[in-house]
């Protein structure tokens, strides 16, 4: 018996290993600018030797079966069109490949010009954005080490990007506040879409945002076209991915962010209506509620859900019904932590943390004709805060807790119901114009109030309840007088009819392509944000009034100037300058150091009551990177930036702003080793081992000295010297993290492993330092130490 399961066993895996592992690409070739279909695209597998192709149909639609799975470059061609070539795409056993080509029309006939790029990296999606712009595929979100499968912890090894602390996903753009980031999904601006994210802030611990829903998107850091507002310091523009209209298609996975369960298919079958959607929970609380501790008091309770539904019609256009949404909670409670627990808390307090956001939406898109689209959705949203923080009331030997004294509470419900259309006409293959508007309608619920020992009372902060519309038009025209030469130029305008406020913001970018493959950008645009609702909501000293509701927006004007080589068709240099000037910013109504641009990288937004528009900034630097992309199974990233970003408060006075670290770098580097392989003319892949490694190093985080002084009760406190606020800096930033991953494919099936390992050099890079009260000594507190993570997934 013994004998016959063993040879049973050995046909088994001699049979998978005997197949050739085969799958299937399809998708939809259209013109980039008019969305329409092109029909008899060619395209051709470069790595086949059985010259594997197809053609795209009468509705620009193509398929090629039974390629062989592993690495694949693919070129697309169409008369009259740049030749598309992608490098190096990953086709796996267990989900096809759904790859859709975007082509450029040609200004000049006879004078073509090759895109090369895996999937087109060195150019964005929105073709009318000009500079300091990048697509990142979901594929970099799962390899880069680091990243934790986030597109906002990803994004911070682009050259002017940088994170500000290991525990949250908040990005500083070129010296800006993370409040100054615009996420906009599917065409819509959204809130915050983090877990245990603030009001007013774009980053959190945790992302909802589920990357192995998102499609390719756009990441810009300055100078944005006229379609994107509300922001000054750059745009996350991102896209769900139509779930596969043919097969039905499943992916499980388990990790650091949670444990994730994944569907998408048709409908029906024969049906071009298909369905994603994802669920995720917090694999420490399944951990918890399964009876598994592990020393650590305070655990995180989340969950995510991401969805879309796409309805394609014969006459009417293209609807889809999309959504993201999430619950998460955390209590801190300091009188219930064992001594041998970690715990996220503040000593002596209990706090209970609890968040949700969600969005959902309607889109329409609908092809007038081949030169013509309207693109029209309408979304609700809701983003909820309730926290509460209590200080404990501790007996004679200060051990044992004998009561709570609420101190600080807060909820805060803010609504917005948006409606947004664009039509896009392309004239021509020189002229393109796309004119559209955003209406939000906000709805607000805001409350919270604050102990005041000295007095013995409780002060309200706010007790706002009503509602507020921005309307925001905007104008774009790109014109291409050759080939070489791109236009972009338009306008947004913004009208908050809230306090009667309103920008114009012009916006020009010009491209000159002065051979096949070096190119000089420079851009200019006027961008304005208006501020975190709960500024405008501050009610005053009488309380008879909102001290700050006629607060106009802050404003910056942004200059880049960009040069960029590609060395080879997988090898890119880029060089970026710019300078950023901001006004209108809120201070203090009297002479202080504060500025509302050192805020936005926490859980809360600290202001001092009334504030004046009157405070100002300015950031300047320069930026490089050098980018080999996926090519003979390696990669590498290594960027640097140089920077410098200040501010004056309404005391007068020059001072870098909490984010201004000077400069930062990082060098990624990875590498795929391909363990088998059967018949050597196909290069059949059945397993792999991958292997990453970042490298990062910053300027130390900013920091006001201070003098400590012992009060009358021998307690200590803190004397800051608001002379020198953020003039010093701790020990430079260093951190290096490591990925080893296996994947194994066999028929219908994707399997990976993957160990991550954060900080692995366990470096102590000081997030704050602070006081101790009772015994008057500065403390260090530390960014995250040696961090392993393992993440399994399997796709089928």
């Amino acid at each position: 018996m013994r004998i016959f399961i063993t040879f049973y066993w050995t046909l088994i895996l001699f049979d998978i290993q005997a197949q050739t592992l085969v799958q299937s690409i399809r998708g939809q070739i259209i013109d980039k600018s008019s969305q329409s279909p092109l029909v008899g695209a060619n395209l051709i597998i470069l790595d086949s030797l059985h010259n594997k192709g197809g053609v795209s149909d009468i509705n620009g639609y193509y398929r090629i079966e039974n390629v062989p799975v592993g690495r694949i470059s693919i070129k697309c061609s169409y008369i009259g069109y740049n030749e598309v070539v992608l490098n190096h795409l990953e086709l796996n056993s267990g989900k096809e490949l759904i790859l859709n080509v975007e082509m450029e029309e040609r200004v000049v006939r006879g004078k073509e010009f090759v895109v090369y790029g895996e999937k087109e990296k060195h150019k964005t999606i929105n073709d009318m954005i000009t500079v300091s712009g990048r697509t990142f595929t979901i594929e970099e979100t799962k390899r880069y080490a680091g990243t934790l499968n986030d597109p906002a912890r990803m994004a911070a090894a682009f050259a002017g990007v940088m994170g500000t602390n290991d525990s949250r996903n908040d990005i500083v753009i070129r010296g800006n506040s993370p409040m100054g980031v615009l996420w906009r999904l599917e065409g819509i601006d959204i809130p915050n879409p983090n877990h245990f994210g603030s009001q007013g802030s774009t980053g959190g611990p945790i992302s909802m945002l589920n990357n192995n829903v998102l499609a390719d998107c756009d990441f810009i850091t300055g100078a944005f076209p006229a379609e994107y507002g509300n922001a000054m310091a750059g745009v996350f523009d991102l896209k769900l991915r139509k779930g596969n209209n043919e097969n039905r298609e499943f992916t499980g996975q388990v990790g650091f962010n949670g444990a994730e369960l994944m569907a998408e298919g048709p409908f029906k079958k024969g049906s071009r209506s298909s369905y994603l959607a994802s669920y995720r929970y917090s694999t420490l609380d399944l951990f918890d509620k399964l009876g598994i501790h592990f020393g650590i008091s305070s655990v995180p309770n989340y969950q995510d859900l991401s969805f879309k539904l796409n309805f394609p019609t014969d006459k009417s256009g293209t609807f889809s019904l999309f959504g993201i949404g999430g619950y998460s909670s955390i209590k801190m409670f300091a009188s219930d932590r064992e001594p041998e627990d970690w715990s996220f808390g503040l000593e002596n307090q209990d706090i209970a943390y609890n968040t949700a956001m969600g969005i959902g939406g309607l889109k329409h898109k609908i092809l007038i004709n081949n030169k013509t689209y309207i693109n029209t959705t309408i979304s609700a949203s809701a983003q909820y805060n309730f926290n509460d923080l209590d200080t404990l009331i501790l007996d004679s030997t200060q051990t044992k807790v004998i009561d709570k004294s609420p101190f600080y509470d807060q909820v805060f419900l803010q609504k917005r119901y948006t409606f947004s259309t664009f039509i896009n006409k392309k004239f021509s293959a020189k002229h393109n114009i796309r004119t559209g508007l955003f209406y939000d309608f906000f709805v607000f619920d805001l409350k919270d109030s604050i102990h005041n020992y000295k007095y013995d009372y409780y002060e309200v902060f706010r007790d706002f309840e009503g509602n507020a519309s921005l309307f925001r038009p905007y104008f774009q025209w790109q014109y291409k007088p050759s080939n070489d030469l791109v236009i972009n130029a338009g306008i947004h305008m913004m009208y908050f009819l809230f306090n009667k406020t309103s920008a114009i913001e012009p916006r020009l970018g010009i491209k000159w392509n002065f051979s096949q493959n070096q190119s000089l950008g420079l851009s200019y645009g006027k961008h304005s944000q208006l501020l975190p609702f709960m500024i405008y909501f501050r009610k005053s000293e009488d309380h008879e009034t909102l001290s700050n509701k006629a607060l106009g927006m802050t404003k910056s004007d942004h200059l880049v100037l960009g040069y960029d080589l590609l060395l080879s068709k997988s090898l890119r240099l880029k060089l970026e300058t710019y300078y950023q000037n901001i006004y209108n910013v809120p201070v203090d109504t009297i002479p202080t150091a504060y500025s509302l641009l050192n805020e936005g990288a926490d859980y809360i937004i600290r202001s001092s009551g009334e504030l004046i528009g009157e405070g100002t900034g300015y950031n300047y630097g320069l930026e490089l990177t050098l980018e080999k992309f996926f090519s003979d199974n390696y990669y590498f990233l290594l960027t640097t930036s140089l920077f410098n970003s200040r501010f004056i408060g309404s005391n007068g006075v020059d001072h870098p702003t909490v984010f201004n670290g000077n400069y930062a770098a990082n060098l990624l580097l990875g590498k795929e080793f391909v363990l088998s392989r059967k018949n050597k003319d196909k290069k059949k892949s059945v397993s792999k081992i991958v292997l990453d490694f970042k490298q990062s190093i910053a300027g130390g985080k900013r920091y006001t000295p201070f003098d400590v002084m012992q009060l009358p009760t021998g307690q200590y406190e803190a004397l800051y010297d608001e002379s020198m606020q953020f003039e010093k800096q701790l020990k430079d930033y260093f951190r290096t993290d490591i990925k080893i991953g296996y994947k194994l494919q066999t028929k219908g099936v994707s399997q990976s492993f993957i160990f991550y390992i954060q900080n692995v050099t366990d470096h102590k890079n000081i997030l704050i330092q602070s006081l101790d009260k009772t015994s008057g000594v500065i403390v260090n507190e530390y960014q995250l130490g040696f961090f392993p993570v393992v993440l399994y997934r399997i796709e089928f």
